[in-house]
């Protein structure tokens, strides 16, 4: 895989040099990491052009937390809600999609990291030394820590507690879930925290409860079911009265969001 990008370079250039090592017999697939959307596209158009093989992977970061900008200098996220039609984008050309801080840096994994009444946000563009351990922090706080971010971990908080799960898993299943296209990164230093990651494989989230986490109101059964391929497996019925009142304001329902018991999904 081609690392970060360098825009100065046409992506033909890439896409040429690439193919050499294909045609050689050294590799047979390629992709990249933190390409934006447009030089994606353009590398993989061109391939398709020139009948060369096009770039079957990209690496960005794709997280329950949406970050407030680049995490960290020219890198690709592909989070917020509105890079939606992307995702459909690469999952429609069969290009997967490797995703890197899917925690966070620990954000979705400790509920009680960096609580928001302790995050000062002036604090997030005070000048301090380039690379250092204050700078990577000052980085990680001014893209995560922000009031959306606070509400979607709380209510992926209630949803694990409800179920069965930690938050980590809720956080790991809220890409995995997105679309087939995806995996992601992770690390551990223990080794329950890969027993916990192993689970996750046989889990989906509601694709209703999906959208609440996100910040977006249900729609019609079709849009979720065009959005979100996998069928329900994790959430029960009482999903929509909690999760809504907990996301939108409205009065909470005593039902649980989630099975006390989770299901296996399929295969198919």
């Amino acid at each position: 895989m081609f690392h970060r990008d360098d825009p100065r370079i046409p992506v033909a250039d890439f896409v040429e040099w690439i193919n050499e090592a294909v045609n050689s017999g050294k590799i047979k697939r390629w992709g990249v990491s933190n390409w934006n959307f447009d030089r994606f596209q353009a590398a993989h158009e061109y391939a398709k052009s020139k009948g060369l093989v096009p770039p079957s992977a990209n690496s960005p970061q794709f997280s329950l937390a949406v970050p407030d900008g680049e995490v960290w200098p020219s890198t690709y996220s592909i989070s917020a809600p509105d890079n939606s039609a992307e995702i459909d984008w690469y999952q429609d050309r069969g290009v997967e999609l490797l995703c890197w801080e899917v925690l966070a840096k620990g954000f979705m994994a400790k509920s009680d990291l960096w609580p928001e009444h302790e995050v000062d946000p002036e604090t997030f563009d005070a000048p301090v030394e380039r690379g250092t351990n204050e700078w990577r922090l000052q980085r990680m706080q001014k893209a995560y820590c922000h009031p959306e971010n606070y509400r979607r971990r709380n209510l992926a908080v209630e949803l694990a507690d409800s179920s069965g799960c930690n938050l980590a898993q809720i956080a790991m299943l809220y890409p995995l879930t997105r679309g087939q296209h995806i995996s992601v990164i992770f690390g551990s230093s223990k080794a329950t925290h890969l027993e916990d990651m192993m689970v996750v494989q046989h889990l989906n989230i509601d694709e209703e409860a999906m959208m609440l986490l996100g910040g977006v109101e249900p729609k019609s059964k079709d849009t979720q079911k065009r959005r979100y391929p996998f069928m329900p497996q994790l959430v029960s019925k009482g999903v929509k009265a909690l999760a809504t009142g907990r996301a939108f304001g409205r009065q909470k329902s005593p039902a649980p969001a989630f099975a006390t018991k989770l299901n296996m999904k399929s295969d198919s």
